[in-house]
Order: C-alpha cells, then structure tokens, then sequence
C-alpha cells in the first residue's frame, strides 16, 4: 500500500513544506521506516526502539511525496504494527525532516498559513504514525534545536522555533516594500510580524478578487466581439441578398443561380466586390418581341401609352433599374408629347 508522506498543504500550526525543495539523496542511501519518530520506548530512557522496516520507491509525484513501507518480518514490534498497518488501524505516515531554508515570501504564502513557508529541507526518516503528518504528528530541526509536533506542543514553544528563525532585517524590509508598492495595504518599516501577515493576506484577497474582476472582463470582451462579428456577417448576407435579388429582377441571372451567387458574395467583403462588378457588368435578358418593340417602327403613341401604364403601376423604377435603354425611350416619347 502506497503511503502519502508529505504534501504542500497548510497544517494546523500554519506553516507548510514545499514538496520541490525536499533533498532525499541522503535518505535514500538509508530509508529508515520508524514509529512516530520513535528511537526511545519512553522519555528519558535509554530502551532503544529499532527501525521497524524501511521505504521502497519513494517518489514524488502531483507535489507530494508518496513511498511504500516494507516492514521487518522478523522483529516483533515491527510484525505488531505491520498488522495494524494491514488491518487499517495505522493508515498514516509522517516525516521527519530538516530544515535548511525559510522563507516569508509573500508569493509563497497560501491563504490560512501563518508561519513561515520551509523551502528547503532534507529528509531524515519516515515513520508509521496514528496521527497524520500535515496535521499534528511532524518532527522538524533546524540549527541544532528539534521540535516534536504532536499534538501537546504549546503553540508558544512553535512560534518561538520559527521566530527564531526571523529572516533577516533587510528581507522583511523588501517584504514591507511590496506590501505597499502594491497601493492595497500600507505599513511602516516598522511593522510587526503580525501586521506583515495581515498585509500578505489582504494582498492575497485583493489579487484573487482583482483575478475574477479580469477574468469577468476577458469573457465580456470575448462576447462582443462575438457578436460584431455575427453583426457583420448578417450585414454581408443582406448586401448580397439585395444585389443578387437585384440581379435576378433585371433578368441578369435565372432563379436556380440566386442561392449561389448570394453565397460567393456573402463569404467576404472582397468577393462582394467581385460579384458586384460581375452583375453589373451583364446585360439583362431581352425577348425578341421586346426587341422588336424597341425598335424604330413602334410610334410614339405606342411608347407613351407604354409610359402611362407602368406608371399607374408604379412599375417605372424597376424599368429604369432593368433596362435604362427602354426607360429613357418611353420616357423621352411621354416628354414630347406634353408639348
């Protein structure tokens, strides 16, 4: 069964381990598997608890590190809490580290975390626990001093061990200057560590809100572009529904050529042109009778009664617009004859 060793979450005192600064090269050359961090049957004792096994194909995978217990068959205690590991009664694990850097960047920080972020640590063992390890049950070091966190430390004795650990005077003045470059919190140079948190964290909320505020914006943008691109597509098809239908009155093209000649200028500006010179260029159809009364034999009586009757019709403008020739004919006939 696969152990989850160490992940990046906050636990319960508010600091947290990041999975990428662990350095398990040394640990590997001796996976130790312990219980609860566990050398001494009790405080204060010299009663030695050994290894009770060690850790295969430890790796870290989607930022946490993850191992199989192998456990040592042949030691009693050992045997006893691989039964309660297979029976599901002990099912956690924890880790035993050191620390070798700390860091109060405040991009590091994640909402709930109050201590700083360890950025790099080395693994010194793993051990079997009844309490998981981002919660209670983590043995950490640094510069010589232990801490057991158990569930009975103080929350004193964690701040003092992380306190005690300040970075320096000069980062938590670089940390304060951004605090304030950022025109959402302002601190003096002065500030206590309290305050520092207190900007980071309102700093944090301020960027996730001004985050959905861009990301509202971005969709809207998207939409109307959207729609003035519909907006303009429906102009085109009407353009070229209009020209086409256009066209087809002046008898330039038949009724089974509409749909075609409307999807070639409607597919882009530059095609619109292009159909547009095309229709105006041709010539519509004329039957040999229109083309005999066209001609000089037909008398002014007949062209200006002609004239007369497309006008009661209201028919004159799609004359002039189908065959300029005919209309400038009969209306030049009707002309004269109101002389």
């Amino acid at each position: 069964m696969q152990l989850i060793l160490s992940t990046e979450r906050v636990n319960d005192y508010g600091y947290r381990l990041l999975s990428k600064g662990g350095d398990v090269s040394d640990f590997l050359k001796n996976p130790l598997l312990l219980y609860d961090h566990a050398r001494r049957m009790w405080e204060n004792t010299e009663d030695i608890i050994l290894p009770i096994g060690k850790i295969n194909n430890l790796k870290m995978e989607n930022d946490q590190w993850v191992g199989d217990p192998e456990f040592d068959s042949d030691d009693d205690f050992a045997k006893k809490i691989a039964r309660k590991f297979e029976k599901g009664y002990l099912n956690a694990a924890s880790v035993g580290v050191d620390i070798i850097e700390l860091s109060t960047d405040p991009e590091l920080m994640v909402p709930g975390q109050t201590m700083p972020t360890v950025t790099k640590w080395k693994l010194k063992e793993v051990s079997i626990t009844d309490i998981p390890a981002n919660a209670d049950a983590v043995k950490l070091s640094y510069s010589g001093r232990t801490l057991f966190l158990n569930g009975k430390t103080s929350p004193d004795e964690i701040k003092n061990f992380f306190n005690s650990n300040k970075p320096t005077e000069s980062i938590m003045k670089k940390t304060i200057a951004v605090l304030n470059a950022s025109k959402l919190v302002s601190l003096p140079e002065t500030a206590t560590d309290e305050l520092v948190e207190q900007g980071v964290q309102v700093l944090m909320g301020q960027l996730s809100a001004k985050d959905q505020t861009i990301q509202a914006k971005d969709a809207e943008i998207t939409r109307l572009k959207a729609e003035a691109e519909a907006a303009k597509t429906n102009s085109l098809k009407e353009k070229a529904t209009a020209l086409v239908e256009g066209a087809l009155s002046a008898k330039k093209i038949v009724a089974a050529q509409k749909e075609n000649y409307i999807a070639l200028a409607a597919s882009s500006e530059e095609a619109f042109k292009a159909q547009k010179a095309i229709l105006d260029g041709m010539k519509g159809y004329e039957s040999p009778l229109g083309a005999l009364s066209a001609d000089g034999d037909e008398t002014d009586e007949q062209r200006v009664a002609e004239y007369k009757k497309l006008h009661t019709e209201g028919k004159l403008a799609k004359l002039k617009a189908s065959n300029p020739a005919r209309f400038e004919q009969l209306s030049n006939s009707f002309k004269a004859s109101k002389k």
